[in-house]
């Protein structure tokens, strides 16, 4: 196929990683931790919902008033080449590949509103969803790879890696094992920032300072315990295992309750790849070049 391309535009994306995990003991095919990163599962829940006729795709209930589902989906496989529906005999989940779908999320609690901007505000402005069995919903386009568990959102999406967790659970779990098993995000961590060729700032803000309790001033360390602090360390020499031993100690700091993490970016070079590693959202964040159409719009192939 082809994809009508005239420009392109700067975009920020997520990059999470997920694996599958239980309760249970002893459950076959997860380790002594209760992990497994096997996600065949999902694959497989993820290529029936591909050979479906999308209109007869059903919507999963996540809460009372939250319902998610798949809208639109694609196989993409990494030579470049697109699964066909209409020839499942060559459908293979062998052959590297990742799925592209649109998932919108619905909460019928939420109202969808639709302005004419021709229109004068009050005259232009058309609500719906006053049944009880409708709602607002909102699309995200979503990029999974099922070989590493790697998830691919734009930032601040509608379907965030947490609904994303609980849609796969639901999708994967028979009900009978449902309290046990679960899809979780991988967290990050100083094995994230070891494998980095160099560093170029670390991004930090803390809150809750209180190492005066130590000295025994409990009146300033309350004084100081809605206290704020952003820093930012460039780049003075100090080498990525410094930077790792620094982010322990910190995160360590938040273990004893004497600080609480805010944020910490980790921003560096791996391969001569620029990479942003967030500690604390457990995400990559890239900003990429991304093609769009002649209206500018992104497409979900690109």
């Amino acid at each position: 196929m082809s994809i009508m391309i005239s420009n392109t535009t700067q975009k920020k994306f997520d990059f999470f990683a997920i694996y599958r995990h239980t309760s249970l003991a002893n459950k076959d095919g997860f380790d002594e931790n209760g992990d497994c990163f096997d996600l065949t599962p999902i694959d497989m829940a993820l290529l029936d919902r591909f050979k479906m006729d999308e209109t007869k795709l059903n919507l999963v209930k996540l809460g009372q008033t939250l319902f998610a589902g798949i809208t639109h989906i694609r196989l993409i496989y990494l030579n470049g080449t697109f699964g066909n529906k209409r020839e499942e005999e060559t459908l293979s989940l062998d052959t590297e590949h990742v799925w592209v779908f649109n998932i919108e999320k619905a909460n019928t609690l939420d109202k969808a509103v639709i302005v004419d901007i021709n229109e004068s505000v009050g005259n232009g402005r058309t609500e719906y969803g006053d049944d009880p069995d409708e709602g607002a919903a909102r699309d995200t386009v979503v990029c999974f790879n099922p070989s590493n568990g790697v998830i691919v959102v734009p930032p601040r999406s509608a379907m965030g890696v947490n609904m994303l967790e609980r849609f796969f659970t639901h999708i994967t779990t028979p009900r009978t094992t449902g309290l046990y098993d679960d899809v979780v995000r991988d967290s990050t961590g100083t094995g994230n920032i070891a494998h980095l060729s160099g560093i170029n700032e670390i991004d930090l803000r803390v809150s809750n300072l209180s190492d005066t309790v130590k000295h025994g001033n409990v009146k300033k360390a309350i004084e100081l315990s809605s206290h704020k602090m952003s820093l930012k360390l460039y780049d003075g020499g100090f080498t990525v295992a410094e930077a790792a031993d620094y982010v322990k100690k910190l995160f360590m700091r938040q273990k004893n309750k004497e600080v609480v993490v805010e944020k910490l970016l980790i921003d560096g070079e791996y391969n001569d790849t620029h990479q942003l590693i967030d500690l604390v959202d457990h995400r990559m964040i890239a900003t990429v070049d991304v093609p769009t159409n002649r209206n500018g719009k992104v497409i979900v192939d690109a």
